[in-house]
C-alpha cells in the first residue's frame, strides 16, 4: 500500500495555553492540519479498497521529497 500525503513539512508546534476566568486551557495550533493530513490518508485508503481497521503490524516508510531522506519507523 503506498500513500502520499501532498503538503509541504512543517516543523512542530509547542502546544499554547490560555485562562479562561479559573480555568487554564491547552490547545494544538496544528490541530487541523493535522485532521486534514489524517483525512487526506484515510480517503487514499477507502479509494484503494483498504479498510482502518489494522490486521497487524505496519511498517512505515516516509519519505521527504523536498530534502531526499527515508525515515523508517
Amino acid at each position: 500500500m503506498k500513500l502520499v500525503l501532498t503538503q509541504n513539512p512543517i516543523a512542530k508546534a509547542r502546544h499554547r495555553h490560555m485562562r479562561k476566568g479559573n480555568k487554564i486551557i491547552t490547545f494544538d495550533p496544528q490541530d487541523k492540519d493535522k485532521k486534514n493530513a489524517k483525512l487526506q490518508l484515510i480517503k487514499q485508503m477507502r479509494e484503494k479498497g483498504y479498510s482502518l481497521a489494522s490486521d497487524g503490524p505496519l511498517l512505515l516508510k516516509l519519505i521527504n521529497l523536498y530534502k531526499n531522506s527515508t525515515i523508517m519507523v
